[in-house]
């Protein structure tokens, strides 16, 4: 038999017990290790934004306002499903629509709704065709996407990123410069070289 467990010190970490049995049915063998293949990983840092939300939760006032992760709570700050998204997920499960992978870009009716949404259905970049758009996961999955395609494709562009952003968004593999300006939707900037050409993800 093996089984695993944790530390009593709280770093990552198993404790492996091996149990050899004979076809008498008595044990032979009893080994117990206490070992980790992750000793010499730090623990990372507690992220800043969810560190917020545990505060919120450990603090005992009726003032209190948690204004870290950005959802919605019911008034007995109880997660809420805008009538809107129940809608939808009715809508869905009516229809039956298959779980059938998607093609590499995403759904193709859902980019071009986004980029509508976001640039204008009857902005000239759109009508053309100088807007990209591919589906991916989350925010910070679509901009470690974009980071990805920058070194690969701009390896000596800057990045610009507001000041301040989340804690993440530095991180995320390229060459960033923090700016003093509001963000009101997440995207790079990024100028290439003495050329100055201008590229901006939005994500």
């Amino acid at each position: 038999q093996v089984f695993g467990g944790g530390r009593s010190d709280g770093r990552a970490g198993c404790r492996v017990g091996i149990l050899a049995r004979k076809n008498t049915g008595h044990i032979t063998m009893a080994l117990a290790v206490d070992a980790s293949r992750f000793e010499g990983v730090p623990m990372a840092p507690p992220d800043p934004i969810l560190g917020v939300s545990e505060a919120f939760k450990a603090d005992t006032s009726d003032l209190k306002l948690n204004l870290g992760v950005g959802a919605y709570r019911t008034e007995e700050l109880q997660p809420a499903v805008l009538n809107v998204v129940k809608k939808a997920e009715k809508l869905m499960l009516e229809k039956g629509e298959n779980k059938e992978y998607l093609p590499i870009e995403g759904f193709a009716a859902f980019n071009k709704a986004t980029a509508d949404l976001l640039l204008g259905a009857d902005n000239p970049v759109i009508k053309q065709g100088r807007v990209a758009t591919l589906q991916s996961l989350s925010g910070t999955g679509s901009l470690r996407l974009a980071a990805a395609f920058i070194q690969r494709y701009f390896p000596d562009a800057k990045v610009l990123i507001s000041s301040p952003t989340w804690g993440m968004y530095g991180e995320l593999g390229t060459a960033t410069s923090a700016h003093d300006f509001m963000c009101i939707s997440l995207f790079f900037i990024v100028f290439c070289g003495e050329s100055h050409k201008f590229v901006q993800f939005i994500c």
